[in-house]
């Protein structure tokens, strides 16, 4: 992820003085640390804090400058969660499966009646249960759906209001800067054009 700006390689992390109270994590190009300072001498070991205190830097400025776009974003998340179409789905999934129900009773009431011969009975009532099973399937689905929509908009709240709040970052979060962050180059030579 970290690479050296002089030769390119990447930067690993090694301990400075890793036997004493005095132990350090510092970030140095494999090329130093594998053949000698002398394969790459314009790259200085960089303490990592240095590296973590950089990024919280320029995480803080990308903050504050796009915060007209985070909200933006936010606003647009909500407004496609707003939209209760699984929702209604649902709903008439509950009334289409008690319809079914209602039938698969008034079958059993034509079969008790006489009306209805066994065969013809078996035959309705597996097409009834199928189409039973089906829409039960779906509003299982729906209802999966309408809880994430539901859990993400509290989830969505809680993040706005964080956001509004406090600091989004105040400490180094190696989790948000992988996410974040491709590639690191440290150092490097200005060229003019």
């Amino acid at each position: 992820m970290c690479e050296c700006g002089y030769c390119g390689l990447k930067l690993s992390r090694r301990t400075r003085h890793s036997n004493s109270m005095y132990q350090k994590p510092v970030w140095q190009s494999m090329n130093a640390t594998k053949y000698g300072i002398s394969k790459c001498p314009n790259c200085k070991a960089i303490d990592e804090k240095i590296l973590e205190g950089a990024f919280l830097e320029a995480f803080h400025m990308l903050a504050d400058n796009f915060q007209d776009v985070l909200n933006s974003v936010l606003d647009m998340v909500e407004e496609v969660l707003k939209d209760d179409g699984d929702y209604r789905k649902k709903k008439q999934l509950d009334k289409d499966i008690a319809a079914i129900e209602s039938k698969k009773s008034r079958m059993t009431d034509i079969l008790i009646d006489g009306t209805l011969s066994k065969e013809a009975y078996d035959q309705k009532i597996a097409e009834i249960m199928r189409k039973h099973h089906t829409l039960t399937e779906k509003k299982n689905l729906l209802s999966s759906n309408v809880n994430s929509q539901n859990t993400i908009s509290k989830r969505m709240a809680e993040l706005r209001k964080t956001l509004e709040t406090s600091n989004p970052l105040d400490t180094f979060d190696r989790i948000v800067f992988d996410s974040i962050v491709e590639k690191v180059i440290v150092g490097g030579l200005m060229r003019t054009i």
